[in-house]
């Protein structure tokens, strides 16, 4: 089976990106991150202005935002999209999308990050469940 953009349904292709919700906690200067990825094509990624986005967390205003970076992973089947079953590495240069402009050119992977979001950490070059996040994120709601 074949990965599919998020907003569009369509079959991804090399090079797609991958999408998931930050939240921070300027209190203690620690990130936690949506454990859910969206994948997203090529075509839908490039609503947004990649390289006019901010490259660091430490640049966005808002507590709650979006990460986004480019990914390659295995091709396969007779169309050559990128398969479900096998990993994908990202590039290493995420960028950070406020709130307002993923709502606005991303509505469906905006909102579905944020329906009911499982926050992780990195911990010791490993993602752990982040409570702290949970009580957060449902002060930042309120």
């Amino acid at each position: 089976m074949s990965r599919v953009c998020h907003e569009t349904g369509q079959n991804i292709y090399n090079p797609f990106y991958v999408m998931s919700a930050v939240l921070r906690d300027k209190e203690n200067n620690r990130l936690a991150f949506s454990n859910l990825e969206v994948s997203l094509c090529d075509e839908t990624a490039n609503r947004l202005p990649l390289t006019d986005l901010p490259d660091s967390p430490e640049q966005m205003e808002e507590d709650v935002f979006y990460q986004i970076e480019q990914a390659g992973g295995t091709e396969g089947g007779l169309t050559g999209a990128v398969q479900l079953c096998w990993g994908y590495g990202k590039n290493g240069n995420p960028r950070y999308v406020s709130r307002k402009l993923a709502t606005s050119k991303l509505p469906r992977s905006a909102r579905d990050l944020l329906a009911n979001p499982e926050w992780v950490e990195l911990v010791d070059g490993d993602y752990k469940l982040a409570e702290w996040a949970n009580e957060l994120y449902a002060k930042l709601k309120e």
